[in-house]
Formats: C-alpha cells, sequence, structure tokens
C-alpha cells in the first residue's frame, strides 16, 4: 500500500503537470530539476486566478463611478474616496465570494478521472484497499503540511530575529555622538527595513504558492478515491 500510494503520488504530480513518467531516467531528472518550477508556477496559477476578475471589476467600477458621479456637484473632498470605496467594494467581491468559486481548489474532472485509472494500475479494486490506500495518503500528506508549517516558522522566527536586531540598531544609532542628527545612517537603517519587508513578503507569496499547489495535488488523489469508491459500490449494486 506504500508503495502504490507513492505511485499514485507521483503520478499525480506528473499530470497536473503534464509531464511524461515514460522514461526513469528522464523522469527522474525532471522531477528534481524541472518540476519544481513548473509546481511553482501551478501554485501562482491558483493564488492569483482571481486577479484579473479584481482588476477588471475594479476598473469598472471606477469607470461606472466616474461616469455617475460627474454629473452630480461632489465637495472635491469627497471624490477622492470614491476610489478607496471602489477598491473596497471589490476587495470584498474576492475576499466574501460564494463557495463554488473556489473550494474545488483547481482540481477537475478529467484529472481525477485520470488519478482513478492510476489507482486500478495499482490493481486496488475493492472499497477495503481504498480505505487502507487513503491511511496512506493521510500519513504522506502529513509530512507535506508539516513542511509548510516548517516554512511558515522559518519565515516567523527570521522576521522576529530582524526586528529584535533593527531595534537594536536603532538604539545604537540613536546613541552614538550626533544622536539623531546622523541622518544618513537612520535612512540606511529604514531602508534595510524595507528591503526586510519586501524579502518576508516574496517568501510569503512563494510559501502560499506551494501551499496551494500542493492541495491541488491532495485534493485531486482524494477525490479519486471517493471516485473509486462510488465505482466499485456502483458495479458491485449491479
Amino acid at each position: 500500500m506504500f508503495n502504490a500510494a507513492q505511485n499514485i503520488i507521483e503520478k499525480t504530480e506528473a499530470l497536473l503537470l503534464s509531464q511524461s513518467t515514460r522514461y526513469k531516467f528522464w523522469s527522474k531528472f525532471t522531477r528534481n530539476v524541472v518540476l519544481p518550477f513548473k509546481y511553482m508556477f501551478m501554485g501562482f496559477e491558483d493564488l492569483f486566478k482571481h486577479i484579473p476578475f479584481f482588476v477588471f471589476t475594479l476598473v469598472s467600477l471606477l469607470a461606472v463611478s466616474g461616469f455617475f458621479f460627474s454629473s452630480i456637484d461632489l465637495i472635491e473632498t469627497v471624490k477622492p474616496f470614491m476610489i478607496y470605496i471602489c477598491f473596497v467594494v471589490t476587495l470584498i467581491l474576492i475576499l466574501f465570494a460564494v463557495p463554488t468559486t473556489f473550494i474545488s481548489g483547481g482540481v477537475n474532472s478529467k484529472h481525477i478521472i485520470d488519478t482513478v485509472g492510476f489507482i486500478n494500475e495499482e490493481d486496488i479494486y475493492t472499497s477495503k484497499e481504498v480505505e487502507l490506500l487513503e491511511q496512506n495518503f493521510n500519513l504522506l500528506f502529513e509530512s507535506i503540511k508539516s513542511r509548510i508549517k516548517l516554512y511558515q516558522w522559518g519565515i516567523g522566527v527570521s522576521w522576529a530575529i530582524y526586528m529584535l536586531f533593527f531595534n537594536l540598531g536603532i538604539r545604537v544609532l540613536l546613541n552614538v555622538e550626533g544622536g539623531i542628527t546622523n541622518k544618513t545612517a537612520i535612512m540606511e537603517h529604514f531602508l534595510s527595513f524595507i528591503l526586510a519587508i519586501l524579502i518576508t513578503l516574496v517568501a510569503l507569496i512563494l510559501v502560499a504558492a506551494y501551499k496551494v499547489a500542493n492541495e491541488r495535488v491532495i485534493k485531486t488523489i482524494q477525490f479519486a478515491c471517493v471516485q473509486q469508491k462510488y465505482d466499485i459500490d456502483y458495479h458491485n449494486g449491479d
């Protein structure tokens, strides 16, 4: 069951990344060199799939509000707030979207059916065997979740350590000769702070994309197991 679970995960990964597993050596090479980049791209695709809708909605709201309020005598100080209102409304549409727009997590029926085929290739034809396979998957998926948590903790700890040194640096700069008049050193220190924020944001986005990509693989396999049990029970019922 352990080997079967690993084989199914490997084939599902290749399926989602449109990668062939026919040739062993080439498959092993691409798995370690090529697929990580394609895997992250898949994660970015799912993570930012609402960006086009966000941009289109925001531009549409701005255009409509601009046309509508141009004919109304508004106080000049109020007009700029229309941009923020349009932005907030668009953000609400994204953050509080109905479940059917996001629960699938990029999973589609074709990939599920193909993964069911991978399960059949491992000669798993009874509901009991599928349940045992699911137990193996759950254990393997825990290692994926643990790895993501490790990355998240690493970013959090790194940020906490940086903030400690940043605060110490500020105190040192304020206590040296010249004190706060040493504007160049203060500015360089704050520029390093901005750089640290940008690096942290990039790291968080990378981890989020990696998490989303893993969730697509996990959900595809989980749905395939449910489909396999349904197919088995359906045929047995006949």
